[in-house]
């Protein structure tokens, strides 16, 4: 995979056309579930683009070869109807001013939380960091065996 995604490029049009081949119709139920007429076009505008809380036209977003660019051999690995959103239960979102603003609190509710349990050392992180490229595939055994 690192070999390939070091040599293919996705521009922003590929990315989009791609991205839309994976929409699903389960995901357009959430739209009517939000409170905010701009929040439902925000959401629409993400499955659609892919594009999330782009607030100003001038930002250029760009496509991501490793979203998008598989080898022919990993052709069944994207999962349908898999995306940001779908990683956070909006029924169970406490809603603030706007969907952004509620996603944003609840990402930093849950880092205040895992900062408290560090503290509190029921929680206990190690950082090793090392350089992940096609040069240093020693480590290649030891990340599988951890299953991140």
């Amino acid at each position: 995979l690192l070999k390939h995604w070091s040599s293919s490029l996705v521009d922003a049009a590929d990315a989009r056309i791609q991205w839309s081949q994976y929409l699903g119709t389960y995901q357009l139920g959430v739209i009517p579930q939000l409170k905010a007429q701009s929040d439902r076009v925000d959401y629409a505008h993400y499955l659609l683009t892919g594009e999330l809380f782009m607030d100003c036209e001038d930002q250029n977003p760009v496509g991501n070869a490793t979203m998008f660019s598989l080898p022919k051999d990993y052709v069944h690995y994207k999962k349908s109807d898999e995306n940001f959103l779908t990683t956070l239960s909006i029924k169970m979102l406490q809603y603030k001013t706007s969907l952004k603003r509620s996603i944003d609190d609840l990402h930093f509710h849950r880092m205040e939380n895992a900062r408290k349990l560090v503290q509190d050392r029921r929680i206990v992180i190690e950082v090793d960091v090392k350089k992940f490229d096609l040069d240093n595939v020693d480590i290649f055994p030891e990340i599988r065996m951890i299953e991140p």
